[in-house]
């Protein structure tokens, strides 16, 4: 229901605790996005873009602090993004921003960063902690960037992450777990070559 902060996915939570496990922080679940875009720039339209789909789209607004040593959801309101621009030899940059790990309980998992290779040629670099997508959901975040920025629109979003996590915590199944207990309560055994 609107208004309501869905739980954590199953997946979610393993990825929290890898997350809190290791406090030095691992940058080994980021996922990215790497584009270059030649010809010119409006670099205020390239945030608006990003200031729609982040709007559109509430786990890129999603951050977990940890509540009572449990893994908590909260949903930050729709605010501007903070796009980094710098000036340099792109490949370091990228390297440096995604193995860069992030803080998921301060706040979203969400890193983007325009580097300027000259007047009509940029990178664009955009981390993500997998927490919050994977690499589908960055196709679909570089297909709604070039349609918001094209001055294009986009329908609404008719499901949010959490809605379907809701679904996924309320169904039941029991009769999916018997069923792969029966069918992996006899393991054939594997022949396995042991010269390799």
């Amino acid at each position: 229901p609107e208004g309501t902060t869905p739980p954590l996915s199953p997946a979610q939570e393993r990825l929290w605790f890898l997350n809190r496990f290791d406090p030095a922080g691992n940058a080994a679940f980021n996922i990215n996005l790497v584009l270059r875009l030649t010809g010119p720039l409006d670099a205020e339209a390239l945030g608006r873009a990003f200031d729609g789909v982040v709007a559109r789209h509430e786990t890129l607004r999603t951050r977990f602090p940890e509540v009572d040593g449990q893994p908590a959801v909260v949903i930050d309101p729709p605010a501007p993004v903070r796009i980094e621009r710098l000036k340099g030899e792109a490949t370091a940059l990228v390297a440096e921003r995604v193995n860069t790990p992030f803080d998921l309980t301060g706040e979203p998992a969400v890193r983007v960063t325009l580097i300027e290779q000259g007047a009509e040629d940029h990178v664009l670099c955009v981390v993500a902690h997998h927490i919050l997508g994977d690499g589908w959901s960055l196709n679909v975040l570089r297909d709604e960037l070039a349609v918001l920025y094209s001055g294009g629109s986009l329908p609404p979003v008719p499901l949010q992450f959490g809605d379907l996590v809701v679904w996924q915590r309320g169904r039941d199944s029991s009769k999916l777990f018997d069923y792969w207990s029966t069918q992996l309560a006899d393991p054939t055994p594997l022949a396995l070559p042991t010269d390799r």
